[in-house]
Parts: C-alpha cells; sequence; structure tokens
C-alpha cells in the first residue's frame, strides 16, 4: 500500500493532507487547488530541466508532486513529510 502525509502550516494553523492509493485526504482549500491543477492538466516537475507529466492523484510520485505544489500555491510552509512516494 502506498501512502504519505505532509504536515504544514497555513494561515496560522498546523494541518496535514494524506494521500493513499489514490485518495486524498485534506482540508477543502488544498483540495480545490489540487482539483484545479488535475482538471486543467497542469504540469508537475521533479526538477527545472524535467519535462515533467501532468498534475494526477493516481499514482504516488505524481500525486506527492501535485500536492507540493498546491501547497506551494497556498503559501504553506512544510513542516514533516511521512512516507516515501517513490518507493524507496
Amino acid at each position: 500500500m502506498s501512502s504519505f502525509a505532509v504536515r504544514y502550516r497555513s494561515r496560522g494553523k498546523v494541518r496535514e493532507v494524506r494521500w493513499t492509493n489514490g485518495e486524498l485526504l485534506a482540508e477543502p482549500l488544498v483540495e480545490t487547488v489540487i482539483s484545479s491543477l488535475v482538471r486543467s492538466r497542469h504540469v508537475v516537475r521533479r526538477h527545472a530541466a524535467d519535462g515533467g507529466e501532468p498534475a494526477s492523484l493516481d499514482t504516488a510520485e505524481p500525486a506527492a508532486l501535485t500536492i507540493l505544489e498546491a501547497l506551494h500555491d497556498v503559501g504553506a510552509q512544510i513542516l514533516h513529510w511521512d512516507g516515501n512516494p517513490l518507493g524507496r
């Protein structure tokens, strides 16, 4: 089973996003931003030179990149990451 969680600070509160096998658990604002990224097929990248891939929640690595992009968009400060979306 693939899963990870990201604890972050946003708007003065500590919150968490959790992803498990394609299922997302997040606050409504982050869910909305993620949905928008996925719908628009926004390209997420590991590195600036990377060609990237469309935002997605289907598999762990694109989900992690999509979630990080959404957290960046809402100005969140990442506090802690649990799990390894790369399976290494």
